[in-house]
């Protein structure tokens, strides 16, 4: 009955999950923060482990550890099903297998390769993945000749096919520093978190050791980053304040940009006022200029018109008074309006004579 009960929690059958309230409830977007749900993608494996025992629990740690996506193990170790093959002869290999891929590296399983069943190609990558993810609680920045020695890979290429395929796995996000030869962390999916041992479970009981080739303290390596509730609070306190540094850093970047953006703005005004005045000189001095063009041109036509006056002057000579004198107020008229005006006027006066 309580196994029942289990099932239809983890379960999305039924007015226990969704009650007919509910339903009528208008919808909000959901609160932001961390997810204590079971994984999608691990829960049909946990719902098997309900329900088989023996070599049936074997064979759902062997699905579970190669299924892709499927990186956290923490609910399925959880199980009591699971839990009864570490005092099994004949699979307890399969739960070491199980808790290597919660909390254990690449590093472990290479060490004590005797201790665990022949791994598939999906569970190599798999733990090779999981191996990153430990290395990128630690650092944000990750040589290459770390991953190569760590992970047993035989060159960069492989090594970068192994990043790119856990970048597609939406596992890990980060950029490959070919020049650098390094792998800079963005982010990256969190791992089971080894429970604190107790200090009743420090002490085996008389009857453990005598079902298990090796002792509980060999049957489970620990991982080369070991996962305790203390190593994760200070990975937290760490991350933290790697967020106030960066938040700083971001604030001085803003306060940089706009300064530059204030100190452009001003200088892109003061060249706007230095072209305005330069573009009123130029229109000042082209209106000087042809002022006294049109100036210099009425001067030349008040001379010329000068001159017609003094030549009609000579030729309207016919022995009157009138006409001299008018031929006389032509002459000076001419000498004042232009030098040749005044030669027209003494030629004309010699031939009279």
């Amino acid at each position: 009955m309580a196994e029942q009960d289990d099932f239809a929690a983890y379960t999305t059958i039924g007015d226990r999950v969704a009650p007919a309230l509910d339903r009528a409830a208008p919808k909000h977007p959901p609160a932001q923060g961390p997810s204590f749900a079971l994984p999608p993608k691990l829960e049909p494996f946990v719902l098997l482990a309900k329900s088989v025992r023996g070599a049936g629990a074997a064979d759902v740690i062997t699905k579970a550890t190669a299924a892709p996506g499927v990186y956290v193990f923490s609910e399925l170790l959880d199980q009591k099903s699971i839990q009864d093959l570490a005092n099994h002869d004949q699979h307890a290999a399969q739960y070491r297998l199980l808790e290597l891929f919660a909390y254990g590296t690449w590093a472990d399983y290479d060490a004590k390769r005797g201790d665990y069943p022949p791994l598939s190609p999906e569970q190599e990558t798999k733990l090779k993945h999981l191996t990153i993810l430990s290395l990128a609680t630690e650092s944000r920045v990750i040589p290459y000749a770390t991953l190569l020695s760590l992970l047993a890979l035989p060159s960069l290429p492989a090594l970068e096919d192994l990043l790119i395929s856990a970048f597609y796995a939406n596992v890990l996000t980060g950029r490959l520093d070919q020049r650098e030869q390094r792998l800079e962390v963005l982010s990256a999916q969190g791992r089971d978190v080894r429970p604190s041992p107790s200090p009743a479970a420090a002490v085996p009981a008389a009857d453990e050791s005598m079902q298990l080739d090796a002792p509980p303290s060999t049957s489970a390596p620990a991982p080369a980053p070991a996962q305790t509730t203390s190593t994760l609070l200070s990975s937290l306190l760490a991350f933290q304040r790697t967020l106030a540094a960066l938040l700083d850093s971001l604030n001085a970047h803003v306060q940089h940009l706009h300064a530059a953006s204030v100190a452009a703005t001003e200088r892109a005004a003061a060249h706007e006022r230095r072209v305005r005045v330069a573009a009123e000189a130029v229109h000042s001095n082209k209106d000087g200029a042809a002022a006294g063009k049109k100036g210099g041109a009425r001067g030349g036509a008040a001379a010329a018109a000068a001159a017609t006056g003094a030549g009609e002057g000579e030729m309207d000579v016919d022995g009157s008074g009138s006409a001299a004198g008018s031929g006389a107020a032509g002459a000076v008229g001419g000498q004042r309006g232009s030098p040749g005006g005044a030669q027209g006027g003494r030629t004309r006066k010699r031939g009279r004579t």
